[in-house]
């Protein structure tokens, strides 16, 4: 069993991972959606606004075409908050808030939570939730 001690770095390590990875993605979304391919496991997860297991992209594959699909040029992003802990198996879960403005459209709250999984060495997405802070009163 670990000490309080390394508990406490591997949240240290959870957070700087959290939020390298998290800058890493947004840029890449924003510049080359494609280019996120290198960040998925082949056999990821991800729900984009899915209210159903219907509207789940399972694979890599499907994954990124959703992603590269999206409807719009260009997209401006500004991150909230990113919120990282470790995962007993070796991995972390990271918690992303912020807002996205697509092309001209106003700008919108957002929250993602991504689980990474080590694999020789390096961290993919296995999991991939997405979801727009959109209310509807």
């Amino acid at each position: 069993m670990a000490t309080e001690a390394q508990m406490l770095e591997l949240m240290k390590t959870a957070e700087a991972l959290g939020k390298n990875f998290a800058a890493n993605y947004y840029e890449l979304f924003k510049e080359n959606r494609a280019g996120l391919a290198a960040l998925y496991h082949d056999q990821a997860f991800l729900s984009f606004e899915a209210n159903c297991v219907e509207a789940v992209c399972i694979g890599k594959e499907k994954v990124i075409n959703k992603l590269v699909s999206l409807p719009f040029q260009k997209v401006g992003v500004a991150l909230t908050t990113i919120d990282s802990q470790p995962t007993i198996d070796g991995g972390f879960l990271i918690f992303i808030s912020g807002q996205l403005q697509a092309d001209l459209d106003q700008k919108h709250a957002f929250s993602q939570a991504l689980h990474l999984k080590c694999i020789n060495g390096s961290y993919f997405i296995m999991n991939d939730f997405f979801r727009l802070s959109v209310h509807n009163f």
